[in-house]
């Protein structure tokens, strides 16, 4: 779990990196949303074609590559500019997306995923909380950006220390062989998901340049942005008592609500309403994630949706901050959250019209196995 941990607090961490590097004039604004892509693309990439071609063994080696890879690319980052830069972001998502599917092949095998899971999202939180904090009051005020990525690819290197309690291979699954593709509301379901982190990336990675748009200074914001982490841990924990919500209604709130915090980000005048909005913001962000497992299981019985959900919620994270560059003009970040909105809404109609084709089949629809 912890070396999932680390490698899921990237995207968190984002608005306060990239938002630095832009503040540093080393990028435009615009090139926050591709950079946020190209590591996004990287982790896709590599969870998909870990789950494809690797096999459950020699883990304790692909564990080593992926911590050296990511220390490598951060540890650059801070002295790199142009399309280097962007190399260096890819290879950094390549070596996270390793860890990820490390945490996804646990995940896979334990009895209790949901609660491994819960208990994951407050580990990722703790990490993020802490790290955010100390980047925004201590290492990005004195160091800048490179700073903080030297630091990140310190903490992947000590990372090594724990290759020792990595199991050398992981057992194999119940017909890991067997295909089972989507049924039809599977799949919309799987574009809902995709398009609920679109929306929430379009917005998080432009945290700060949203709030320099509005007026505030860059203590106030990377503040507003380590308050709204750590609200993720009590988004965690309420998502662990609250296990018992009917899924799709809770998917469903929680985008409205987004849409209500955006809303709020969008006319916010001050700095507490700011630090409100987006507080609320990245509670509705974390507490909809486990509830995605059960809303695809309640659509495709047969779970072939469920085993695509990781790829499809990867390439939201690199859509989203992507559409959203293109909203950018100058100074003003505020597109973002216009994009944000958008995609948010596009996700509820998607859900509900997954929901609505499942109540027009007479039995449940099962994937069609392949060999």
């Amino acid at each position: 779990m912890l070396i999932g941990a680390v490698g899921g607090i990237m995207p968190s961490l984002q608005p306060l990196l990239l938002g630095r590097l832009a503040m540093d004039g080393i990028i435009q604004s615009a090139a926050i949303g591709r950079l946020a892509m190209a590591e996004a693309l990287g982790m896709a990439l590599a969870v998909g074609a870990a789950g494809i071609l690797l096999k459950g063994t020699h883990l304790r080696w692909i564990a080593g590559g992926a911590f050296l890879l990511v220390a490598a690319c951060n540890a650059l980052t801070g002295q790199a500019s142009g399309a280097l830069l962007t190399v260096l972001r890819a290879g950094s998502g390549i070596g996270t997306g390793l860890m990820l599917w490390l945490l996804i092949g646990l995940l896979a095998r334990v009895a209790l995923p949901t609660r491994v899971t819960g208990y994951y999202v407050i580990l990722q939180g703790v990490g993020a909380l802490g790290l955010a904090s100390l980047f925004a009051s201590v290492v990005l005020p004195a160091t800048g950006a490179a700073g903080a990525y030297l630091t990140l690819g310190g903490i992947a290197l000590l990372l090594l220390l724990t290759i020792r309690f990595v199991p050398p291979t992981y057992a194999p699954l119940p017909n890991a062989t067997r295909l089972v593709l989507p049924n039809v509301p599977g799949g919309i379901g799987l574009l809902s998901a995709g398009l609920h982190l679109a929306g929430i990336m379009a917005l998080w990675v432009y945290a700060v340049p949203v709030g320099r748009t509005l007026g505030l200074n860059a203590d106030t914001v990377n503040m507003a942005v380590s308050s709204a982490i750590g609200v993720q841990i009590l988004a965690g924990i309420a998502a662990i008592m609250l296990a018992r919500l009917k899924p799709v209604p809770t998917v469903l709130g929680c985008a409205s609500v987004s849409i209500v915090a955006a809303f709020m980000l969008l006319n916010a005048g001050q700095s507490e309403e700011f630090m409100a909005a987006l507080a609320l913001f990245s509670f509705a962000w974390v507490f909809v994630l486990p509830y995605h497992v059960p809303t695809l299981i309640e659509l495709d019985e047969s779970r072939g949706s469920l085993m695509l959900l990781t790829s499809a919620q990867l390439l939201g994270i690199a859509g989203g901050p992507l559409l959203a560059s293109f909203t950018l003009t100058g100074d003003n970040a505020t597109g973002a959250i216009k994009v944000s909105i958008t995609l948010f809404g596009l996700a509820i109609l998607a859900l509900l019209a997954a929901r609505a084709t499942l109540r027009k089949q007479p039995l449940a629809t099962e994937g069609v196995p392949r060999t």
